[in-house]
């Protein structure tokens, strides 16, 4: 009706909301129909999840891990889609980067795991965007604790694609509160840490393993120089396209990134041609 609002459009943060009784917390998570075998019932729920936490036993928990040597992985990147599908849908790199197979996969359909957004609504967007807000917060909280935060991606599914991801999960660890320079640690020394190789990898030092990349721009000051789109800038008034990984050096041999992103488009392109002969 006009001049009211639906308890299902906008959701009430979980924050400091302890003495919200559990019925009311149900009613806004849970329909009578809900299934778990259905994958769009799944995963729009879960976007509820994390405002069920009472703030203060969340806080145990993250204490506990901390106390136990828990490492936490967040792989934020994999369910952004979630909570902007049209952004995830749209991404630019799939225009020559996304293999026909992998873009015929993402698609809605119930067949395919991960490929859950048939009938996806900014309602869900909403309560996805709030999960993100406490979820990331509890993730900083976990740092500030003293735990150790990595980097991953899960790409292969919900619009993700290797690579590209991992620079997105950069990004979105940023967007959770910490500096640059924390982030370029949680996917370097803090990834050889949790493989119990910090000894040997993840720096810059002596004796380490020469894996190395060298960017052409700063990513402390926009990760996007990392992808192979590369950025534009503003020079003597002229947009000017730079950025993007020069040379990729694994255990010290050099190898030059343009040149493989380069092999990778035209094996993309072969695939599409070949896909649209069948047809």
């Amino acid at each position: 009706m006009p001049g009211t609002t639906s308890k299902a459009a906008r959701p009430r943060s979980s924050i400091g909301t302890a003495s919200q009784t559990q019925q009311s917390r149900a009613d806004d998570r849970i329909s009578s129909g809900y299934n778990y075998n259905n994958e769009v019932d799944r995963f729009r729920y879960a976007g509820r999840l994390w405002r069920e936490a009472d703030p203060k036993k969340l806080d145990k928990v993250l204490d506990g891990m901390v106390a136990a040597g828990v490492a936490w992985d967040p792989t934020l990147v994999i369910y952004e889609a979630s909570r902007d599908l049209q952004r995830a849908q749209t991404n630019p790199a799939f225009a020559e980067y996304l293999h026909p197979v992998l873009e015929e996969y993402f698609k809605p359909n119930p067949a395919n795991h991960g490929s859950y957004f048939i009938g996806w609504s900014s309602t869900d967007e909403t309560f996805w965007k709030e999960n993100y807000r406490i979820w990331m917060k509890a993730v900083y909280d976990f740092e500030m604790k003293g735990g150790v935060i990595g980097t991953g991606e899960d790409a292969g599914f919900i619009y993700q694609m290797y690579g590209f991801g991992l620079i997105r999960e950069l990004e979105l660890h940023q967007e959770a509160g910490f500096h640059p320079l924390k982030v370029i640690q949680h996917a370097t020394s803090n990834g050889a840490k949790i493989l119990g190789k910090d000894d040997s990898l993840g720096r810059i030092r002596v004796g380490y393993k020469a894996d190395l990349i060298v960017v052409n721009g700063n990513p402390l000051e926009n990760f996007k120089v990392l992808s192979p789109l590369g950025v534009e800038e503003i020079r003597d008034g002229k947009a000017v396209k730079t950025g993007g990984i020069e040379w990729t050096i694994t255990n010290g041999i050099p190898y030059h990134a343009p040149t493989l992103a380069s092999e990778i488009k035209t094996m993309v392109a072969a695939a599409r041609k070949g896909q649209n002969r069948e047809r």
